[in-house]
């Protein structure tokens, strides 16, 4: 992964679903577009993977949809199936993070590489994807500025998808869930910028831990 070279900052909202990571990032944007005020030049630019306006995007909202077939390609192959996120991800990169970045804007992903636990069946898989997503992104494996992942139990997370009337796809099963959870917490241990978030709290409790992390990264650079 290269380092984040430009003077834009990128971070990354992650977790297993019903974790509330989109809801912080809303109110991460919310928070910072007041704080930054109108005559700042500075902008945010949301961003999310997978993005089904893209190609690949597309065919992994397809793919996950089909969850009761057992030929398509999230269930005969997860493995495969990351080359499409990755593909995707390179796609996003290319088009809206990297230029951002350079621009001096703020971008906020809902999701990005680290979903990549999605795909690990075990832990010694992460290795692997993290080099498939070398080789498939290439230069544009720019590591974020800080990746946030938040953390429920797996009752919750269902839970919270269930109050919200979410119809769950191929990846939100209890047991796909549980296995992506510990996934995601040996990632923290190893990836750099990474950190979990207790969000078991109400959105405004979680976000109190959110803002902190933005306020002490961004304060590394003295643009806040």
């Amino acid at each position: 992964m290269i380092p984040n070279p430009w003077p834009g900052f990128h971070f990354v909202f992650e977790g297993i679903d019903g974790c509330g990571k989109t809801s912080q990032r809303n109110m991460t944007s919310e928070w910072l577009n007041k704080t930054l005020g109108d005559r700042n030049p500075i902008s945010i630019v949301l961003a999310k993977e997978p993005g089904r306006e893209r190609y690949w995007g597309d065919k992994i909202y397809r793919d996950l949809e089909n969850k009761n077939n057992r030929n398509a390609l999230h269930k005969k192959d997860p493995f495969v199936f990351q080359t499409w996120f990755a593909l995707d991800s390179r796609e996003n990169h290319n088009e809206t993070i990297i230029p951002a970045l350079k621009e001096g804007q703020i971008v906020l992903s809902d999701r990005s590489r680290p979903s990549m636990v999605f795909g690990a069946q075990k832990k010694s898989d992460i290795t692997s994807l993290i080099e498939l997503n070398e080789a498939i992104l290439g230069e544009f494996f720019i590591l974020p500025d800080k990746v946030l992942v938040f953390d429920v139990s797996i009752k919750t997370a269902l839970l919270r998808s269930r109050k919200k009337s979410q119809k769950l796809d191929g990846h939100e099963n209890q047991s796909v869930l549980q296995r992506t959870r510990l996934n995601y917490r040996h990632f923290c241990r190893t990836f750099p910028n990474c950190i979990i978030i207790d969000a078991e709290g109400t959105p405004e409790q979680v976000f109190e831990q959110t803002q902190k992390v933005i306020l002490e990264t961004m304060g590394k650079r003295e643009r806040l």
